[in-house]
């Protein structure tokens, strides 16, 4: 507990902003956290779950130098792509534990985290839409507005 003479922190835990880009991807690199998340499902119907990563990834396409008689100009010619995204469809937890449960990777650690999709039942109905997750997570979906994520690392 905090106690009278201690700074309160401006923020609570979750809510704390994570290192992004090169530093914040060496930062996870050094502390083991894997590039991907975990999906479980404790429900009773099959659910298809969709993982991606936040935002498009930008590819560095051409460069050039133009010279003239009132100066020079330095040309960046940039393109914007989606990376995968990696869908799989788990059984219910019950009459298989072991089919209930995925890995999906990330392809980068750049992030921090990635994005996750869950339609539910034999009609794909959607129900959770692009939540972040952590990672390095293991997610449990209950049927429930919200996913319980459990942060790499912790117990």
């Amino acid at each position: 507990m905090f106690s009278e003479t201690q700074d309160l922190p401006d923020l609570p835990p979750h809510l704390i902003p994570e290192t992004n880009g090169l530093v914040g991807q060496a930062l996870r690199v050094i502390q083991g956290i894997p590039a991907c998340v975990w999906v479980v499902n404790e429900h009773t119907e099959a659910i298809a779950v969709v993982v991606s990563q936040y935002r498009p990834s930008r590819l560095w396409t051409d460069a050039g130098l133009n010279a003239s008689t009132t100066g020079v100009g330095f040309d960046l010619s940039t393109t914007t792509f989606t990376p995968p995204a990696t869908r799989k469809t788990l059984a219910p937890a019950a009459p298989a534990p072991k089919q209930s449960i995925a890995t999906f990777p990330l392809w980068t650690r750049r992030d921090g985290f990635g994005v996750i999709t869950v339609f539910v039942g034999a009609t794909q109905t959607l129900y959770i839409e692009n939540d972040r997750i952590p990672i390095g997570a293991t997610t449990y979906f209950r049927n429930e507005p919200d996913l319980h994520i459990q942060e790499y690392g912790s117990d």
